[in-house]
C-alpha cells in the first residue's frame, strides 16, 4: 500500500512493507536537485556513514561491522564512492531497501 505525504507541494511516497512504513528518500532528494546526485553526495560523507553504522549496530544483529569499518575509514576521501545498494548488500543493513528504482528509508525506530 502506498501513501503520499505532501511537503511544500511535493509528493513524497510512503509504503507499507509487512506492517513497517518506509519513506522514499529518492522523492525527498528530488526536492533539492537530481536525486541520484544528491543521494550519492550524501553517501560519500563520513558523518553519514558513521550515523548509518551506529544506527545499524544498535538495531540490527545481522549488521556486518567489519564492512562498516572499511567504509568508515575511506569515507570523506575523494576516491570514496558508495551506493546505497552496495551499503545494503555489504553491511546487511535493515533500515533501507530498494524497490522500483527508489531508495526507501524505514520510518520507525
Amino acid at each position: 500500500m502506498t501513501q503520499k505525504l505532501n511537503i511544500q507541494g511535493n509528493p513524497i511516497n510512503i509504503i507499507d512493507v509487512n506492517g513497517e512504513k518506509y519513506i522514499s528518500m529518492t522523492d525527498l532528494a528530488r526536492n533539492f536537485g537530481e536525486p541520484n546526485v544528491m543521494i550519492a553526495s550524501w553517501m560519500k560523507r563520513k558523518d553519514t556513514i558513521e550515523f548509518l553504522g551506529i544506527w545499524e549496530k544498535l538495531n540490527n544483529q545481522d549488521f556486518k561491522p567489519h564492512e562498516f569499518e572499511g567504509f568508515k575509514n575511506e569515507a570523506g576521501t575523494n576516491r570514496f564512492n558508495l551506493s546505497p545498494q552496495k551499503w545494503i548488500e555489504k553491511t546487511k543493513c535493515h533500515r533501507y531497501f530498494f524497490k522500483t528504482g527508489k531508495i526507501w528509508r524505514h520510518l520507525c525506530t
